[in-house]
């Protein structure tokens, strides 16, 4: 299902990272914003998952040249721990980052 709303995004470029919850995907959409007389390239990330009937979304955004989907899948890892916390369940989410899993 959430394969299906990422192709409903024209402008957003599907980025690998590794599962969290029980369905994940992430995608990086990037814009020019004017800043006084310059253009500079940001980008925002999305990792969007499912642990169980709970669905969540976490974006950030920066800089193009200093954007990661790391800073998006360690907020998204951080509220997937708590979901299970407060569901009783034991931790069940992987600790690598997107960067460290991507093909060279």
């Amino acid at each position: 299902r959430l394969q299906e709303s990422l192709k409903e995004l024209e402008e957003a470029e599907p980025v690998d990272i590794p599962l969290v919850g029980d369905e994940s995907l992430a995608f990086v959409v990037t814009s020019t914003q004017k800043m006084e007389d310059r253009d500079i390239s940001v980008s925002l990330h999305v990792v969007d998952f499912r642990r169980g009937n709970v669905l969540v979304r976490v974006g950030t955004t920066a800089p193009t040249a200093l954007a990661s989907v790391d800073d998006a899948l360690t907020l998204a890892r951080q509220v997937d721990e708590r979901i299970l916390r407060v569901a009783g369940q034991p931790s069940g989410t992987s600790t690598p980052t997107a960067t460290a899993t991507a093909a060279p």
